[in-house]
């Protein structure tokens, strides 16, 4: 939990100690949420989408309103085959911001909510247009590759080479 938390101002002895409170708890958190971010990044990085879900997973709870971290969990989930856990999650997250009223869902969420409701069994565990998650360069080739082509995943690697899989933008193989 947030450092010192049963501190309160009839506890602590003046406004400053706080402060220094307040500022202790704010440094911890934000490096308690780096290093979740960085373990969920090195496993995606691997494709282990089920370590990556779990830490993605700790990371929301610790910042439930960061649709960004809600989305690489529910990229992870679904990655992982876990398709039931990752439309659940998209939908308490809608939810979570739809009551707010403050912050509207992305277009990404929606698109993820749309297409895990739709999903059922499908053995695809992206929508079309998401940024594929099975292997970090997939992205980068993508971009290099500009609007013509999607790369989907990677399907072989040596040492020497990596094969990607491939879409055209109207959605045929190249």
């Amino acid at each position: 939990g947030p450092f010192a938390e049963d501190l309160d101002a009839s506890t602590a002895a003046s406004p400053e100690l706080q402060r220094k409170l307040q500022s202790h708890r704010a440094a911890f958190s934000r490096q308690y949420e780096q290093a979740l971010e960085q373990l969920a990044s090195r496993a995606t990085d691997k494709a282990d989408h089920v370590d990556a879900a779990r830490w993605w997973q700790q990371l929301a709870d610790a910042d439930p309103y960061n649709t960004r971290v809600v989305l690489r969990l529910i990229e992870s989930l679904a990655a992982a085959g876990d398709r039931r856990r990752a439309l659940i999650t998209a939908e308490a997250h809608h939810a979570l911001l739809a009551a707010d009223g403050e912050n509207a869902p992305s277009q990404e969420l929606m698109h993820w909510l749309a297409h895990l409701r739709r999903a059922g069994s499908s053995p695809r565990a992206t929508p079309t247009g998401s940024p594929p998650v099975t292997d970090p360069r997939t992205a980068k080739l993508s971009r290099a590759l500009g609007t013509s082509y999607r790369v989907t995943r990677l399907i072989g690697e040596t040492s020497l080479t990596a094969d990607f899989a491939a879409t055209t933008t109207t959605g045929s193989t190249p």
